[in-house]
C-alpha cells in the first residue's frame, strides 16, 4: 500500500497544478514569492553515474525566480507515506546526482560582472503523508557523530524541507486549491467533506485541458482512497476507474464512508463497537438502495457495477432499475 501510494503522489505532482498550489499554498518562505510560476517544466529525475548505475528521486521541476542571478532553482519532491530515519542521507545523494547532471549539461550560472560559474538553486522538499509524527532528522550533518579539533568543519550539511501533510491538513482550506484537496481527503473529518471535495474536483477539473489531471486524481481516489472505506470485494471488483462524478455520489449515500470517518472523529473506540455495528446495519439498507438510485439515474454503470458498489445484490439493482424508469 506505501509503494501504491507514493506511487499515486508522482502521478499527481507530475502535473503543474499541484506542485504549483502547493508552493504557493504551503511554503510559507521568501523565495516562493520571488518565483515566475509561468516558466515551471519537468525534468529528468532519473541520474545516471559515470559507473552506469541508475538512481532516481521522485519528481523534479525547474522554474526561474525574481533574481537575474539565481536563473533557474530547481525543486526536487520526495514522497513518503513512512518514517525513514536516513532521510536526510537520500536527499544528499538525490541532490548530488542531480548537480552531476547539471554539469554534465552545462546548466550553470554565470555571475554578472565576472566569470565565476556556479550551479542552481536545488530545494529538497520530502511531503510525508503518513500518521506518525515524522521523527527523522532534517539535516544530515545530525546523523555524522559529532567532531572535534577542527574536524567539524569537514561535516556535511544539506538540509530538507519537511511538509508534514496531517498538519497542514488541520490548516484552513484553501479555495481552489489541489494540494489542499488532497490533504483533505487524505485527513477528512466528515464524510460530507469527502463529497463535497470529489464534488469540487469534479466541476474544477472538467475539459479537454485537465483530462490528464482528473484521470490522476481518479486513480488516487480509486486505488488508495476508496479501499479505505468499502469492502475488499467491492474496491477490487474491476480494474476500471469510478469517475469524480461516481465517486461523488458513492461518498455522499454509501454509509461506509461515514462511519470510520465520523465515529472516529467523535472518538468511539472498542468499548462501544457492539452499538456502532447496530447502528450502522440499521441504515445501511436505505444507505445502499439510496446510492443504487442515484448510480443509475446519473451514471452509465452497468447492474453488475453498481451491484458491487453498492453492496446489493444484482438483481435487486435491475428491480430498482425498472422502477426508476417507471
Amino acid at each position: 500500500m506505501h509503494r501504491c501510494h507514493d506511487g499515486s503522489y508522482k502521478l499527481l505532482f507530475s502535473h503543474p497544478r499541484p506542485v504549483i498550489d502547493l508552493l504557493q499554498g504551503f511554503v510559507v518562505e521568501q523565495w516562493v514569492k520571488q518565483l515566475r510560476f509561468d516558466t515551471l517544466e519537468r525534468v529528468s529525475n532519473s541520474f545516471v553515474a559515470d559507473s552506469l548505475s541508475t538512481r532516481e528521486c521522485d519528481i523534479v521541476w525547474r522554474l526561474r525566480g525574481g533574481d537575474a542571478e539565481w536563473t533557474y532553482i530547481y525543486v526536487m519532491l520526495e514522497f513518503q507515506s513512512t518514517v525513514d530515519r536516513w532521510m536526510a542521507l537520500r536527499v544528499m545523494t538525490y541532490v548530488g546526482l542531480l548537480y552531476q547532471e547539471l554539469v554534465k549539461q552545462r546548466t550553470i550560472i554565470k555571475l554578472s560582472g565576472g566569470s565565476a560559474r556556479v550551479l542552481p538553486a536545488i530545494v529538497p522538499i520530502v511531503l510525508y503523508s503518513g500518521d506518525r509524527p515524522w521523527s527523522s532528522v532534517r539535516d544530515v550533518a545530525d546523523l555524522i557523530a559529532p567532531l572535534s579539533n577542527g574536524l567539524a568543519a569537514y561535516t556535511p550539511s544539506l538540509r530538507y524541507l519537511l511538509l508534514e501533510q496531517n498538519v497542514l491538513a488541520n490548516q484552513p482550506q484553501r479555495a481552489n486549491n489541489l494540494a489542499s484537496a488532497i490533504f483533505r481527503l487524505e485527513h477528512p473529518q466528515s464524510a460530507a467533506e469527502i463529497a463535497e471535495i470529489i464534488g469540487r474536483l469534479a466541476e474544477e477539473l472538467d475539459g479537454e485541458s485537465q483530462r490528464s489531471l482528473r484521470r490522476a486524481f481518479e486513480v488516487w481516489i480509486n486505488r488508495v482512497v476508496l479501499p479505505r472505506y468499502l469492502p475488499t470485494p467491492a474496491s477490487k471488483m474491476t480494474e476500471s476507474l469510478y469517475s469524480l462524478e461516481e465517486l461523488n455520489v458513492m461518498a455522499a449515500t454509501r454509509e461506509e464512508f461515514r462511519w470510520p470517518v465520523e465515529y472516529y472523529q467523535e472518538g468511539i473506540r472498542d468499548g462501544v463497537q457492539k452499538g456502532l455495528e447496530q447502528g450502522l446495519e440499521q441504515g445501511r439498507r436505505q444507505s445502499q438502495i439510496e446510492c443504487a438510485e442515484q448510480l443509475i439515474r446519473q451514471t452509465a454503470m452497468h447492474d453488475s457495477m453498481i451491484a458491487g458498489v453498492s453492496g446489493l445484490a444484482a438483481q435487486e439493482v435491475a428491480l430498482l432499475r425498472a422502477k426508476v424508469a417507471h
